[in-house]
Parts: C-alpha cells; structure tokens; sequence
C-alpha cells in the first residue's frame, strides 16, 4: 500500500511520548466519526481495522511499528502469545472475501485465551493485542502480511482510509493529523500541494457550516458550497488558480474541460441555468464504471461522496469564471 503519511524532517525520538491508551482513544475516535456505531460487532471491526493498521505499517516502517510496540507495554508473556497467534492466522484466514468475516473470528477468539481478556476497559486492551498481533504478522509473516494489504486494497474508499492511519500518523506520535473528515480530504491530495491547501481550506470552513445542519452529508448543500468558492477563487484569486491548473497533466486539463461542458454546459443550454447538483449526480454516474452512484444511492459512503461533490463543483465553478473561450484550461 502506497504512504500517505507526511514526512518529518525532525529526527524521530525512540519512544512515541503518548500512551497505549491513547493512541488507542484515536483510532476509536476515527472509527466512531467514520460511521462505526457502539454496537454488538463494534470491538470485532475495531480489532480487525487495528490490526490491518499494524500490518501495513511493520511491513512498510518496521522501525515505527517497533516504536509502537515499545509504547503498547505488553508483557513479555502477551508478546510471545501475539507471535504464535500470528503464525496460526495464516492458516485461520483465506484469501477470498471471507478474510474480514475470518478475522472477526479468530482474533477475539485468541484474545479470550489470555488472561488479560477479564480485565476492565477490555477494548483498549484487545485493540492494543490486536495490534501487537498486526506488527508480529507483518515482520514475521512476509507473505501473509502481503495477503493482508493486498485485500485491504479492495475495501471502499472510507475503510482503506482508516485501515492504514498509523502510516500517517507515526511521524506525529501515532496522533492525528488533523479532524477524521479533513485528513480523509487531505489522503486524495497528497501528490498536489497547492490543490490540498486550497481544498482543505474550502472543506474546513464548508464542513463547520454543515456540521449545523440536520444532515452534515447533504450533497445538495456541499455542491452549492463548492459551485460558489470556485468562482470566487477564479475572480478574487487568479493566481492561485493559475498554480492549481499547473498541477495538473494536460490530459486531466482536457478532460476538466470535458467534463464542465458535457455536464454543465450541455444539460443548462436550453434555459440557460446550471443546475449544479443535477450535473454533480450525472459526475457520479460516470465515475468508477457507475460504481459511484450506486454507492450514492445505497448511502453508505457519505464521506467519499461529499469529498468528490465538492471536488467536482469546485472545479465546475473554478472553469465557469474563467475568461471565454477557457484557453487556460484547454
């Protein structure tokens, strides 16, 4: 799995300076924020996603995810339970669809064994063991760890999201980046630093106006929202804009303008109005096959929604406030 972690350019401390506990308190945090309820399989989905995070990150930064193990305190007992356990996952988990289905098994199962599973406030604990499990897979069992990230790849956009959050957050004590939505937005432009800054700034201030509506998620609102600041950025801000284009290959440029054209332009063309919304629900049908709007309709992804809502009518608003005939985008 590709990082998208931030680089530090400070030299990294041997201890993470945070506790177990709350490193944990994080991760449920995100999960909670991400849709999660409290519900009867709330500690199986949390102990899997902890311990798809420590996969991916021993088998990418082994020196990070030996830090956290210092930070997780463990007894030397537990560690060596974590290690077996490790080594009998690879026959107790398939490679098929059934692999999440397996660790929601079998990990609780190896939990219960310990003694430690009677103690108070036992989430935190199966996490942390979770954890130790996820490291110990992915320094000793090379080629089950690589089954692991490589079917973490298939799950949905919010999932793969919070199924590698240590990669990130190791450079910053294994804490946040920022709020779960913001760094969720942040993830998608990690390769364009003058479109992460302009969309992160424009998300912030969008999402604490909709965090007072009755639905945060509301499509309607964050394509308004997003129409209206990508003209503004194009009228008061042609500089920035000029940046923004940059960034981008030719290609993605042509097939911007495309986009606008067929989506905006065309269907507004005989009243004269841009229905914003209206294209944005035809830019989900055109993405991922289709995928997209059916993800739209079943609701599930409200977060992946929004984030390409608002992209997309950003962008629409940014190209409908340029000088005609657009020949900076073009």
């Amino acid at each position: 799995m590709k990082s998208t972690r931030h680089t530090s350019s400070s030299t990294e401390p041997s201890s993470t300076g945070v506790s177990a506990n709350e490193i944990i308190s994080s991760m449920l945090k995100y999960y909670g924020e991400f849709g999660f309820e409290r519900d009867a399989r709330f500690g199986m989905r949390a102990t899997v996603l902890a311990f798809t995070n420590a996969v991916i990150l021993a088998k990418e930064y082994p020196a990070d995810a030996t830090r956290l193990a210092a930070a997780l305190k463990l007894p030397s007992a537990v560690q060596e339970l974590t290690r077996i356990t490790a080594a009998e996952l690879v026959a107790e988990v398939s490679d098929d669809d059934s692999w999440v289905d397996n660790l929601w098994g079998v990990l609780p199962a190896h939990w219960a064994e310990l003694p430690v599973a009677k103690m108070p406030n036992s989430i935190n604990a199966q996490i942390a063991f979770s954890l130790s499990v996820g490291i110990a897979v992915g320094v000793h069992q090379v080629d089950f760890a690589a089954l692991i990230i490589r079917r973490t790849l298939l799950m949905n956009e919010e999932n793969r999201f919070i199924a590698c959050r240590l990669n990130d957050w190791s450079d910053h004590q294994f804490q946040p980046l920022s709020s779960p939505f913001l760094e969720f937005v942040s993830y998608h432009y990690r390769d364009r630093p003058v479109e992460r800054r302009v969309m992160l700034q424009s998300a912030g201030e969008t999402h604490a106006c909709a965090m007072h509506l009755p639905d945060p998620w509301q499509i309607g609102f964050w394509v308004e929202q997003g129409w209206a600041r990508g003209r503004h950025l194009t009228e008061q801000h042609p500089e920035i804009v000029q940046q923004l284009l940059e960034e981008l290959t030719t290609e993605e440029r042509a097939s911007t303008l495309k986009l606008y054209q067929n989506l905006v332009i065309m269907p507004a063309a005989p009243h004269g109005r841009v229905d914003i919304e209206r294209a944005t629900l035809a830019f989900f049908a055109a993405s991922e096959g289709g995928c997209c709007a059916i993800e739209y309709c079943r609701g599930d992804l409200p977060r992946k929604m929004v984030r390409m809502a608002f992209d997309f009518a950003i962008w629409m608003g940014i190209i409908s406030a340029l000088p005609l005939p657009r020949e900076k985008v073009a």
